[in-house]
């Protein structure tokens, strides 16, 4: 992200994470709704014993780097499969040019998974018994938003100044739309969205955010309720590539089952089991392609640049 200010907000995961440097435009509701304080907060939520367990695991094997590496190696691994699960893409063909928009619902697990991952790069190891408990601090200003949390990534097949791939994609007109069929449209979003941007010189990216709560005809209502939205959609009326309209396009996301099974059979299983690359556990922020959006590779990419980009690590 070219905006240092925006990328400022997202210092939640460093304790400053959100801070009040800067949180977007407002943009303009969906007629007739206004946001409002929810009854419950999806982000207040404890982290899971898992991840706890594999904070711990890296305390405990601190003095062996093989061992520790495999721990990163765990930790990385939910990274990229949670961002995995977490998003979906478009591809829209744009002459011999492939450019793709994937969108990436940055749930409370997600970000907790992040810290992990932060704290076992970082070798922050004094947090042994107590780790849960730092959680709070750290996600305190994005439970204040009081805001679904998504990113969007732009990316492209391959990046030159012949074709150009400048892009016009209406953010403000990104609607996610509910069970009870109530669409709300991003109330913050970051400023370089805001203009045709270009894909010339590599992928582009940032954060939107929608109302958790909205009243609309009545009292304050939950947007997505966990007991009745098992999904949940976005779409957006038209895309612009190079002045050519690329039409509607949509982007669909499993929130909850409907028969939660988790009990018994565990989380769900694991796509990518990565191999042990120690310099993958680095965050970076660096060019990535629209390649087979099977591959591995594409996953461990956009994770690394989440991760770069929520924490601003390293």
């Amino acid at each position: 992200m070219n905006n240092y200010w925006n990328r400022c907000i997202w210092l939640i995961l460093l304790s400053v994470l959100f801070s009040a440097c800067g949180n977007g435009d407002i943009a303009t509701p969906t007629s007739g709704i206004t946001p409002c304080p929810p009854g419950s907060n999806v982000y207040v939520s404890p982290i899971s014993q898992n991840l706890i367990d594999l904070y711990e695991n890296g305390v405990a094997s601190a003095g062996d780097s093989t061992a520790y590496g495999n721990v990163q190696l765990q930790a990385f691994n939910e990274l990229v499969n949670h961002v995995y699960y977490l998003s979906d893409s478009v591809d829209i063909q744009s002459g011999e040019k492939t450019v793709r928009i994937t969108i990436t619902y940055i749930s409370p697990e997600l970000a907790h998974i992040i810290l992990v991952n932060h704290y076992l790069y970082k070798r922050y190891i004094n947090f042994s018994g107590k780790f849960k408990e730092q959680v709070p601090n750290h996600v305190s200003r994005m439970i204040g938003r009081n805001e679904y949390v998504f990113f969007i990534t732009f990316t492209a097949s391959f990046y030159t100044d012949n074709p150009k791939s400048i892009i016009i994609f209406p953010l403000k007109e990104l609607k996610l739309i509910n069970t009870n069929h109530t669409a709300v449209t991003p109330v913050h979003d970051d400023h370089n969205f805001e203009k045709p941007f270009d894909l010339t010189n590599g992928p582009r990216y940032g954060f939107f955010y929608y109302p958790m709560a909205i009243i609309q005809n009545g009292p304050c209502q939950t947007v997505l309720d966990r007991n009745y939205d098992t999904s949940i959609e976005l779409s957006v009326p038209k895309v612009f590539i190079n002045e050519d309209d690329m039409g509607s396009h949509s982007w669909d996301y499993k929130l909850a089952p409907l028969i939660d099974m988790t009990s018994v059979s565990g989380a769900h299983q694991n796509k990518f089991s990565l191999p042990l690359l120690i310099d993958q556990f680095v965050p970076r922020t660096s060019t990535l392609t629209a390649m087979n959006i099977e591959s591995q590779d594409f996953w461990a990419a956009l994770a690394r640049i989440i991760w770069a980009e929520t924490t601003l690590d390293p």
